[in-house]
């Protein structure tokens, strides 16, 4: 899953990167730096150029996890409970709501989920359970079910 997912990323921005500079084919002549100066007079553009292919990985990095976060796919068809090892702050906000990653244990696996919604910090603590749907054929092709945590520990108090 996870070399799947950078496979992904890489092809995007593969093409993206192909797009611009075949609709740009001045830019592949007229590099922004000088081969023959040193470094060091030359790294502002190297910067940049860093900068151009790692912005994209990061974003496209970012929306991914929101979205394993908040869609459950076909193949995660079974069901488990797990439990709670860890929440934290993950770094990530939407609409100016914190989103938090959790690790879960289920089935023997210890799995994080990043970018899960703020809920989290209002009803759940380490220790409880949760529903974890997941792939068999790759139990770390797993979607944590907020609601139906919440229902299952609500049910359960």
């Amino acid at each position: 899953m996870y070399m799947q997912k950078n496979i992904t990323i890489f092809t995007i921005m593969t093409l993206v990167l192909t797009y611009v500079f075949s609709t740009n084919s001045y830019m592949l002549n007229n590099f922004p730096w000088d081969f023959n100066a040193p470094l060091k007079h030359n790294i502002a553009p190297y910067i940049v150029i860093f900068l151009a292919f790692i912005s994209p990985y990061i974003c496209i990095n970012t929306l991914w996890g929101l979205k394993e976060a908040t869609i459950k796919t076909k193949s995660q068809t079974a069901k488990s409970i797990g439990s709670i090892t860890s929440i934290e702050y993950s770094g990530y906000r939407v609409n100016n709501k914190p989103r938090f990653k959790v690790s879960v244990t289920y089935e023997g696996v210890s799995k994080s989920f990043d970018a899960l919604s703020e809920k989290i910090q209002f009803h759940f603590n380490i220790g409880d359970e949760s529903i974890i749907y997941y792939n068999p054929e790759n139990l770390k092709d797993a979607f944590f079910d907020m609601e139906a945590s919440i229902t299952h520990n609500q049910n359960k108090a």
